[in-house]
Formats: structure tokens, C-alpha cells, sequence
């Protein structure tokens, strides 16, 4: 079972998040948002290089059964579904071109 997950999705965005202040004033990066399902488990999202990829990481098994005691072995379909549920909750509409390298599981697994 896959419990912990962090994944690169290649993807133009609008940023996601709040930007810091800096100490000298200036916008720092936009900062993570913590995504709750109903079962209070989240994941967390973050904006990168100028809204191109989107970061997910978490629990994706509690994120969306609400326990990770048990769950699936398909990482492909896990990853799929989470990528869904948060591309929906953000209003982010993938071109065909991102859809098709979504659907053909080209995102980058980074732990």
C-alpha cells in the first residue's frame, strides 16, 4: 500500500495559494494550501516556476478513503484520481495536450 506520496504535475495554472511577505517587503512564493476531505485528512498543493507545475503530496489513500489502514496497490489509478479531485476543487482545466500526458500517467513521482 502507498501511504506517503509526492507528485510534479506539469500543468498551466492559475497560482494557487496566498503569497508571503518578505522582511523587506517584497511578494515572496506562493505558499502551500491544505486541501481537508470530509474525513478531516488533507493534502497539501503548492504553485512552482511560475504556475507551470503544480506540487501534491500526502496521504492520498486517507485523503480520499479517510483511513490509510488499508488501500489499493495501483499507483497509476491513486494518482489519477487524487490529480482529479484537486485539478476540480482548483477550477484547473488541462489542455488536451496536458489531459492526454495525465491519462497517459506522465507525472513525476518524487517520493
Amino acid at each position: 500500500m502507498y501511504d506517503d506520496i509526492r507528485i510534479c504535475l506539469e500543468i498551466d495554472h492559475f497560482p494557487v495559494g496566498e503569497r508571503r511577505l518578505l522582511p523587506d517587503g517584497t511578494e515572496g512564493p506562493y505558499g502551500r494550501v491544505k486541501l481537508l476531505a470530509p474525513s478531516d485528512h488533507s493534502i497539501r498543493v503548492r504553485s512552482v516556476r511560475k504556475a507551470t507545475l503544480l506540487i501534491i503530496e500526502g496521504s492520498f489513500i486517507a485523503y480520499l478513503q479517510g483511513h490509510n489502514v488499508v488501500g489499493t496497490m495501483d499507483l497509476m489509478a491513486l494518482v489519477q484520481e487524487v490529480v482529479e479531485r484537486v485539478l476540480k476543487h482548483f477550477n484547473i482545466r488541462p489542455s488536451p495536450r496536458e489531459q492526454k500526458r495525465i491519462n497517459a500517467g506522465r507525472i513525476k513521482l518524487e517520493r
